[in-house]
């Protein structure tokens, strides 16, 4: 069994168990309905055999003394988190901008320094500690509503954009084109799995820039293995919507007698 899933599994399962369902939400509540039921499985049967393209994307809610939800702490673990660091950071429409910079730096100074480490809990802790220091040492919110609005619409821009893809070739044989489906997922930091064979099937995940990136490299590649592949590229939004497209891959494969 991957070490580094059994390690989210067990963190993740704990993280849930410390806080209430109004402080833990998942993100994408249509694909992670099957996080969660993987958790629970591992929960009752300890030697339950976690699926490898696992991943996790959720938020924790940020109080300090009597004000609550005062932040959400984004949290999203690629599938070799915690030998890699994880993606974490805060995302507010009631902290001025530069508390948020400030508490983010901390963030990213942290994780830096203990990667290799389960890490999500010290890293919350860490943000509700700092945000109580800079609000002890004077104002952290907005001035007025103006500086609300301007901060809500900063704050979707940056939020860190997810894109999904399925990607459907005439095969996929080649063992070095195989190696670059693998090795790329990993460098850009991609969740995902891929089927070798007629067709080959691939689907990723994670940051948008990312998955853009990874289908770039994927075509250049088999252009240069010289191959006369037929390349289709699915955009989609869930779990569930990767399915319809593996299932529309298979019409396509059929069709075209493959």
């Amino acid at each position: 069994m991957n070490y580094n899933i059994t390690e989210q599994v067990s963190e993740v399962s704990l993280i849930q168990s410390m806080f209430y369902n109004d402080e833990f939400l998942w993100l994408d509540p249509v694909s992670d309905a099957y996080s969660q039921s993987v958790i629970e499985q591992f929960l009752q049967n300890s030697e339950y055999d976690i699926p490898e393209e696992l991943h996790f994307e959720f938020k924790l809610r940020i109080d300090i003394e009597d004000m609550k939800e005062i932040a959400w702490l984004f949290v999203i673990l690629p599938t070799h988190y915690p030998t890699v660091s994880p993606q974490i950071h805060i995302s507010t429409s009631k902290l001025s901008r530069e508390v948020q910079a400030i508490t983010n730096e901390v963030i990213s100074e942290y994780l830096k320094a203990h990667i290799g480490e389960s890490c999500i809990h010290e890293v919350y802790e860490l943000v509700r500690e700092k945000i109580q220091q800079l609000n002890n040492e004077g104002s952290i919110f907005h001035e007025n509503p103006d500086n609300v609005k301007e901060e809500i619409t900063s704050i979707k821009k940056e939020r860190p954009k997810i894109g999904r893809a399925l990607l459907w070739m005439h095969h996929i044989k080649n063992p070095n084109k195989r190696k670059d489906i693998v090795h790329w997922a990993d460098e850009l930091q991609l969740n995902g799995f891929s089927k070798p064979g007629y067709p080959g099937i691939v689907v990723v995940e994670g940051l948008d820039e990312n998955v853009q990136e990874y289908i770039s490299r994927l075509k250049v590649s088999i252009e240069l293995f010289g191959e006369h592949c037929k390349f289709i590229t699915f955009y989609v939004g869930s779990i569930s919507n990767i399915l319809v497209g593996i299932a529309m891959a298979s019409d396509c494969s059929s069709s075209q007698g493959v």
